[in-house]
C-alpha cells in the first residue's frame, strides 16, 4: 500500500487483568492460547507489536482492553487504563480506547471522565457522557455467561466447539448485533442524536439484515421515530476487524456509506499481514476508488477520532 492505515480493533491486556479475570476467561490466555496473553502485553515502545504493525503497513493502532475487562471491579479497571495511557505516551504510534466497570454505574462515570481529560483516551462507554465529550463508543463483545453459553451453545460435541461458537465462531456477531438493536429500541439515538457508535466485524450481520429488521421490527412493533437505516446512516460506524475477504465488504459497501467504514485488524487474533493482503484485494476489486480506499485506511479514523496519523 502506498500510505501507512490506523486500525481500531486492536486488543491489549494488562497483566492485574489477566490476574482477576474469571478462570472461565482467564483460561483462554493461559491455557488455551498462551501465546495471545503475551501479544497482548506487549506494548512497550520498540516490541513485537511495533514490528506486526511495520510488517502489516500500519500506522497507528487504537488499543483497548481486550474482552473481560468491563465486569472487573473499578480499582482494576483503573489500572488497566493508566497502563494503557503509559504505553500511549511512550509510544506515539498507539493511541487508546477507554474501558468502563459497567457494572459500578458511578464509578464508571468517574472513570469515564478522568479516561478522556486526564488520560487523553479518543472513546469511551457511556451515552449522555459520550456525546457531550464527541467520542465514540465501540461496542465489542466478551465470553457468554456459562448458563447462556451451555443453552446456546453447548452440544453432543466437543467443549471447545462450543465454546469456538459461542464466541468468534459465531455468538459473538449476534450478541452486538443484538446489543445496539436494544439500544435503537430503547430510543437512545433519539435521546443523545449526536451519539456515535463503532462496531466490528463488517457490521456484526446488521447490514445484511437491514432491511428486515425495518420491516419487521421499526415499522411493525417499534413504530419508531428513525428507521434503523437512518439511525445506521447517522449514528453508526463499521470497522472491518477480522474479517478479509470481499463478499461481505461488498455486502457492507451497498448498504453503508463509505465514510463510516474504517479498516481494522483485530490483532493478535489476526495478522497484520492478513488485513495488508485484505486491503491490496480490495483496491484491485474494483469496489472502491483510490479516494474510498484512502477513507477505509485512514482518512475516516482520524475524522472520527480526531487526529492526525
Amino acid at each position: 500500500m502506498s500510505y501507512p492505515t490506523i486500525t481500531l480493533e486492536e486488543h491489549f491486556l494488562s497483566s492485574n487483568a489477566i490476574a482477576a479475570l474469571p478462570t472461565s476467561q482467564s483460561k483462554i490466555y493461559t491455557k488455551v492460547k498462551p501465546a495471545w496473553a503475551e501479544q497482548l502485553s506487549d506494548v512497550g515502545p520498540n516490541g513485537s507489536r511495533i514490528k506486526a504493525m511495520d510488517s502489516g503497513h500500519v500506522g497507528i493502532q487504537v488499543l483497548s482492553n481486550s474482552f473481560g475487562i468491563t465486569s472487573l471491579t473499578p480499582e482494576v479497571v483503573a489500572a488497566a487504563n493508566d497502563e494503557l495511557a503509559k504505553a500511549c505516551k511512550a509510544q506515539p504510534r498507539f493511541r487508546g480506547f477507554a474501558a468502563l466497570p459497567m457494572k459500578h454505574g458511578k464509578a464508571a462515570a468517574a472513570e469515564l471522565e478522568r479516561c478522556v481529560e486526564q488520560l487523553g483516551m479518543v472513546a469511551l462507554d457511556a451515552f449522555a457522557k459520550a456525546q457531550e465529550l464527541d467520542v465514540p463508543i465501540y461496542i465489542h463483545p466478551t465470553t457468554p455467561l456459562e448458563d447462556v453459553q451451555a443453552a446456546l451453545y453447548d452440544g453432543n460435541y466437543d467443549q471447545e466447539i462450543g465454546a469456538a461458537l459461542g464466541i468468534a465462531g459465531w455468538g459473538w456477531y449476534c450478541d452486538i448485533a443484538l446489543s445496539v438493536l436494544r439500544i435503537y429500541a430503547a430510543g437512545i439515538f433519539w435521546e443523545f442524536p449526536n451519539l456515535k457508535v463503532v462496531v466490528g466485524h463488517m457490521g456484526e450481520m446488521l447490514p445484511y439484515m437491514m432491511d428486515r429488521i425495518d420491516e419487521k421490527v421499526g415499522q411493525i412493533w417499534l413504530k419508531a421515530e428513525m428507521s434503523f437505516k437512518e439511525v445506521w446512516e447517522r449514528n453508526i460506524w463499521v470497522t472491518t476487524s477480522g474479517m478479509f475477504t470481499m463478499p461481505p465488504m461488498a455486502c457492507l459497501l451497498r448498504s453503508t456509506s463509505i465514510d463510516r467504514i474504517l479498516y481494522s485488524v483485530d490483532y493478535p487474533y489476526s495478522t497484520t499481514e492478513q488485513g495488508k493482503a485484505f486491503m491490496e484485494e480490495l483496491r484491485e476489486s474494483g469496489l472502491v476508488t483510490e479516494e474510498g480506499h484512502s477513507k477505509i485506511a485512514f482518512k475516516n479514523a482520524e475524522r472520527l477520532l480526531n487526529f492526525k496519523m
